[in-house]
């Protein structure tokens, strides 16, 4: 267990301190399996071999979980089943050696049980919260910040709900477009009517006895021509009104055809603005995805001195569009929404934003 601890570089202390601490380390040391399995070739060898019988590989010490009974791997500081804490008596913020049932570190003044996180409560012994992500310590604050001044490709995609909208809009458009001119049955009534009326048998207005009798004086025929041009008179008049109503309304028929065209046209460019506009959204995120990519790629293979420091670099530069991040150690994809690198029993090999 000592040679484990010693692994991940604990900070030294006094020496008295050093005494207390391997006392209560020794008081915890996880128990030692009669069998362990070889790392290269998965053979089961004696607990206390040195090398492996089948391949002849070193054999790792082998350890078991003080809480769950997991197996342990080498350079873990957690669990990778249940995440509990195996390196009893140091620090779970910055691995420096604890004094015995010290409740905050002397070193860095974290609270063992961890510190509450701001959003969501979640007590939490990493720098930024498993749950919701958010940072828990004011070294994961200062390392968000430090990656966001100089992480220029870290803009997330344009979303979903953006291109819905866009694509909504689009199909109200070619509704407008698709459209026929409204009828106007008013008019056309009108317009029937008129074309169907036929003319009315005017009726002789006197008998041919009363006409012969109505001739015979001039007053009475100065009078029958005087109704007779009142009544072409005002035929006339009805004849003209008619036509001018027929003339407004072609006008006004020809004036809401051309509104129609005109937002119909109107609608074809607004059309063809948004489909270019999801084009070129399309493209950037295409874009963005690849420099996201080629970033985390050249940051697939740093290496750290402890595991505190991977899983606070790799959270504070964690992509928006990222959905998890993929360990070097096992080759696994740790979800962010489990915590990401936080899972992960041994982040200091590094790892990758995973983007599905």
């Amino acid at each position: 267990m000592a040679e484990y601890q010693q692994a991940q570089k604990p900070k030294s202390a006094s020496a008295s301190s050093s005494a207390h601490a391997s006392a209560n380390a020794n008081a915890h040391v996880p128990v030692v399996q009669t069998e362990s399995k070889c790392a290269n070739c998965g053979a089961l060898n004696d607990g206390e071999a040195l090398y492996c019988c089948e391949c002849g590989g070193a054999m790792a010490p082998s350890l078991l979980c003080p809480k769950c009974g997991a197996q342990a791997a080498e350079g873990a500081d957690i669990c990778r089943v249940c995440h509990a804490w195996l390196l009893i008596g140091q620090c779970k913020f910055c691995y420096a050696e604890l004094a015995p049932e010290a409740a905050f570190c002397a070193e860095c003044g974290k609270p063992q049980e961890g510190i509450p996180c701001p959003q969501c409560g979640t007590l939490s012994t990493f720098d930024f919260c498993s749950t919701c992500g958010k940072p828990v310590t004011e070294e994961a604050i200062q390392a968000t910040e430090a990656a966001n001044a100089e992480g220029a490709n870290r803009e997330p995609a344009i979303t979903t709900a953006q291109t819905a909208a866009i694509q909504a809009e689009l199909a109200e458009l070619e509704s407008i477009i698709n459209s026929e001119p409204e009828p106007e049955p008013e008019l056309e009534l009108e317009l029937e009517e008129t074309e169907t009326e036929t003319p009315a048998v005017r009726k002789p207005l006197f008998s041919d006895s009363q006409l012969a009798t109505i001739r015979k004086t001039g007053e009475d025929i100065d009078e029958l021509n005087r109704k007779r041009a009142e009544e072409a008179r005002i035929a006339e008049e009805k004849r003209k009104a008619e036509a001018e109503r027929k003339r407004k309304a072609e006008a006004e028929r020809k004036r809401k055809e051309q509104e129609r065209l005109e937002q119909i046209r109107k609608a074809e460019e607004e059309a063809r603005r948004l489909e270019q506009q999801l084009e070129e959204e399309r493209l950037e995120n295409e874009r963005r995805r690849e420099r996201a990519i080629a970033e985390a790629q050249e940051r697939a293979y740093m290496t750290f001195d402890s595991n505190h420091d991977a899983r606070r670099f790799y959270l504070a530069w964690r992509h928006p569009d990222a959905i998890g991040w993929r360990c070097n150690f096992t080759g696994t994809v740790h979800l962010y929404a489990n915590g990401g690198p936080n899972d992960c029993d041994n982040p200091s090999l590094g790892g990758c934003d995973y983007f599905g």
